[in-house]
């Protein structure tokens, strides 16, 4: 997967925000490793996944984020946030065993 920046966080947990919260995890799981399955595309045919985009998060989810970024006094993005931050540090603790 590529470098996550800040427009990713956002990206991912406004998209986690559209489905129920019993479906989040599984969701953020999906996206991680949709992004590192297309970053190995990109690294190995010189060009973005068709579907799946450059490798990035945003890239992802890019296509079904029309939404608008809510203010972090919004409670359910803030549980979205911090559910992709931690799912990503376990994403890169397995990744490396």
């Amino acid at each position: 997967m590529r470098r996550v920046l800040p427009a990713d966080v956002i990206s991912v947990a406004v998209k986690l925000m559209t489905v129920a919260p019993e479906a989040r995890r599984s969701l953020c799981r999906d996206i991680l490793e949709l992004a590192d399955a297309a970053h190995r595309y990109h690294k190995r045919f010189g060009r973005s996944h068709p579907i799946w985009g450059n490798g990035s998060l945003q890239s992802v989810v890019f296509a079904d984020n029309a939404l608008e970024e809510p203010s972090f006094s919004n409670s359910d993005y803030c549980l979205c946030t911090e559910l992709l931050l931690n799912e990503l540090v376990r994403w890169r603790i397995i990744s490396r065993i």
